[in-house]
């Protein structure tokens, strides 16, 4: 929303509030003029006889002017690309859903390799130190029936 004011011729003020949608895109040409004069003398009389054909009713004040006058009369114009190059602008997004969705689950998938080997680690480390431990009470359990035995006799 754009509000405008403006000075009215006796002191007054208008306000006006305009509601203004910019453009998604635009395109901005380069002018460049060039003249020439136009026609020359055996051109401007086949345009005055060509007037005098379609339209009589200006035929009679054509046929009277002077050469310089005809020329104010007609005009040619030509419009054209002076470069037919142009520059095309796009925005795009560099990182967009679904490479924000394939980072994240590699990701997570790197993350739960990690976690599994670790856990296979623990294992081996622990595994060998539990059987350890096992065995020594097994081992110290078994020498002490063997003392036990052997105090009896």
């Amino acid at each position: 929303m754009v509000i405008v004011s403006y000075l009215i011729d006796y002191g007054c003020y208008l306000t006006l509030s305009l509601q203004i949608h910019f453009p998604c895109s635009e395109k901005a040409y380069d002018a460049y003029v060039s003249s020439r004069y136009w026609p020359n003398d055996d051109i401007a009389e086949v345009l005055v006889q060509d007037v005098c054909n379609t339209k009589p009713q200006y035929c009679s004040t054509l046929k009277n002017k002077t050469s310089a006058q005809k020329r104010d009369n007609f005009l040619k114009l030509n419009i054209y690309y002076r470069d037919l190059n142009y520059e095309e602008i796009n925005e795009e997004p560099d990182y967009d859903t679904y490479q924000v969705m394939s980072d994240f689950g590699g990701t997570i998938g790197l993350w739960l390799g990690f976690s599994m080997l670790s856990l296979f680690e623990i294992l081996q480390i622990f595994v060998p130190l539990l059987l350890q431990v096992l065995g020594r009470r097994k081992g110290h359990a078994a020498e002490e029936r063997e003392n036990e035995n052997e105090s009896k006799l």
